[in-house]
Order: structure tokens, then C-alpha cells, then sequence
């Protein structure tokens, strides 16, 4: 019998759990949590987070081991990086010293993580991704101490680029209190940003903003090279609790060029599964351990 997974996507207003066995989703569930349990991404309050996890888990009759775990992507930084061809044991202390040039932060601070994308005869190139260690010290000792224990623990755009599934795409993630933009060209996450926004934005506001950042990020990747600009016809993905309000929908497709596309995740999912609100935990569960 296939391994079950079991996902935990930790948001700052709301929890969200799904479990999936071999390609297909089994169960599902979300607990709203109070203001200020959960900050930026960053659990504030364990005690609170520990009575919404206890009737989370137990009402959907969840193992509370081995859980893999969504990690806000506000306090990562990411880097494309090239480094000539030399023997794989060499390749680590190469890596470390480029990101020591090229991340604005100390890399001692950094747990950093990095996957080989593409090489030629003289060079080669890697997706670097760098995530404070305090933030998963606190995040991971926290959920221990609410009898949690992580498997593993994947950042949200990564996770969301993961569900997916194109090679071409943008996505688009909005929530009540944050907005995430994935750009992904060639398979690979080009730009990823994660924003903080206001408490208490209409749905009208939400969609303008995130307008206003996919236009502002469209432009960035265009500065980049004007020459090879972003074709018109990748496609849109609106995921997130707000993202897939028919409102937000609409008002998205009439500011923007670029066509947004129905999800079709590579698992299994029953039809009463809201898909846009788990695109996170389907992301988890097709994480590779």
C-alpha cells in the first residue's frame, strides 16, 4: 500500500491539513486561527496554535508524525548563480562562497538549499534558496512542543510551483493577509515574491493590488532582457482562498494580458475539494522526501 502523507499549510489566518496516499488525495480540513497566532509567517502564540492543531488533527483523524510542513516564503531569498564545471566535491564550497557574494544577507544565518538546473561544457547553473535558521528553529521547536513533528518543510511559492505543474507560468497565491507571485520560465521559479498585505482589504482592493504587483514584476523580469521579453501567452494560475473568488477572478482577467488557466494539479482530487485553498498541501504531498 502507498505511504500516506500528511501536509500542514500554516497561514497566517488559518490552518489548512490534507492527507494523500500514492497520486490521490484522501482527506481535508482548515481552522481558522485568532490574530496574532501566527505573524508573517512566524508562530507567535503556541499555546493557541496548539488547541486549533489538537481539533484539527483529531477531527480528521490525522498522525501527528512525519508531517510535512509549508514555510512562508517573506523572509527567503533566492538566486540564480553560475559557476564554472569542476568535480562534484568541489561543488559545495563553490556554491557558499557565491552565495556570500551575491544574498544580502550573512549566509551563517542561512540554511541554504540549492538544485542544479542546467550545465554546459564550461559552466554551470543553480537555483540557490536561502531561509533564515531562526525562523525554522522557532517554527519547527514550536510544533514540537504542540505535538507536531516535522518530516520535512517546504517553502509555500516552491510548494505552489510544485502543484502546479507547467513549465511555463505565473502564479498568483492570495490570501486574506498575503500575496505570493511565482514566475516560473523554463521550470524553474525566475522570480519569487512574497508580500505582506493590509488586514481587512476588500475583495476589490486585494485584486487591485495584486494587479498592481503582477504588472510591477512582469516588469522587472522584462528589464532583465528586453530582447526576450515575457510572451503574452503564459499562463495565469490564481490559487489562495481570495485568489479563487469569482469577484477577484474577474476583476484579475480584466486588469491584466495574460489568460488565466483552470487548475489541474497531477493528484488525484475529489470535485468537492476546494483547490485553490490546497494548492499549497498538493504541492507538499508531491514533495520528494
Amino acid at each position: 500500500m502507498a505511504e500516506e502523507k500528511v501536509t500542514l499549510h500554516i497561514d497566517d489566518t488559518e490552518l489548512r491539513l490534507l492527507t494523500a496516499r500514492g497520486a490521490s488525495v484522501e482527506r481535508w480540513g482548515s481552522a481558522a486561527l485568532e490574530p496574532g497566532v501566527v505573524s508573517e509567517g512566524l508562530i507567535a502564540d503556541g499555546s493557541r496554535l496548539g488547541l486549533a492543531l489538537d481539533a484539527l488533527f483529531s477531527k480528521h483523524q490525522a498522525r501527528r508524525h512525519g508531517v510535512i510542513v509549508s514555510l512562508s516564503g517573506l523572509r527567503s531569498v533566492t538566486r540564480l548563480i553560475n559557476i564554472p564545471r569542476m568535480k562534484p566535491s568541489l561543488v559545495s564550497a563553490a556554491i557558499e562562497q557565491e552565495a556570500k557574494r551575491e544574498l544580502p544577507v550573512p549566509v551563517e544565518t542561512l540554511y541554504l538549499h540549492w538544485q542544479s538546473i542546467a550545465f554546459t561544457e564550461q559552466e554551470q547553473k543553480f537555483f540557490l534558496l536561502g531561509i533564515p535558521r531562526e525562523f525554522i528553529n522557532a517554527n519547527v521547536a514550536t510544533l514540537r512542543q504542540c505535538r507536531v513533528e516535522p518530516r520535512s518543510m517546504d517553502l509555500k511559492p516552491l510548494a505552489l510551483v510544485r502543484a502546479v505543474n507547467k513549465d511555463e507560468a505565473i502564479v498568483a497565491d492570495l490570501e486574506a493577509s498575503s500575496l505570493d507571485i511565482v514566475m516560473v520560465v523554463g521550470g524553474i521559479p525566475v522570480i519569487m515574491r512574497s508580500l505582506v498585505l493590509r488586514q481587512g482589504l476588500s475583495l476589490q482592493e486585494a485584486a487591485s493590488r495584486l494587479v498592481e504587483e503582477l504588472s510591477r514584476t512582469v516588469r522587472y523580469y522584462n528589464s532583465i532582457d528586453p530582447s526576450r521579453p515575457l510572451p503574452n501567452t503564459t499562463p495565469l494560475y490564481l490559487t489562495g482562498k481570495l485568489g479563487r473568488e469569482a469577484e477577484v477572478s474577474k476583476l484579475v482577467a480584466s486588469g491584466v494580458d495574460f489568460k488565466i488557466e483552470a487548475l489541474e494539479p497531477p493528484l488525484q482530487c475529489p470535485p468537492s475539494l476546494p483547490l485553490g485553498e490546497y494548492m499549497v498541501n498538493i504541492g507538499l504531498a508531491l514533495k520528494r522526501s
